[in-house]
């Protein structure tokens, strides 16, 4: 079992390492929970929009490969882009829906 683990580990840390796939991975991640959050506060029906999730895509795939090679300059190791993407994202987000009354 232990062996396993150890082997899935190694896929995702492998994954996480493309600068392609990584940022891909993370855009679905993120995605995917804001349609959930959106189905789950929002009674209205609206349909999931296609554009906005290629948008949220585009904006994982910049972003990561814009801070890979940035962050070993700050002493950061760079395989910590994807989720500090994503912590911005999230953050950015909240600060937004409380600025504007949401």
């Amino acid at each position: 079992m232990n062996e396993i683990v150890q082997t899935v580990v190694a896929l995702a840390e492998a994954i996480m390492e493309n600068p392609v796939v990584a940022p891909l991975v993370l855009g679905a991640i993120r995605d995917a929970t804001g349609y959930i959050q959106k189905k789950y506060y929002s009674k209205t029906g609206t349909e999931f929009d296609k554009k906005i999730l290629a948008a949220t895509m585009t904006k994982y795939l910049v972003a990561v490969n814009a801070l890979r090679p940035l962050l070993p300059l700050v002493g950061l190791p760079a395989s910590v882009a994807g989720a500090l993407t994503i912590v911005v994202d999230i953050g950015y987000s909240t600060v937004r829906k409380l600025k504007n009354g949401k």
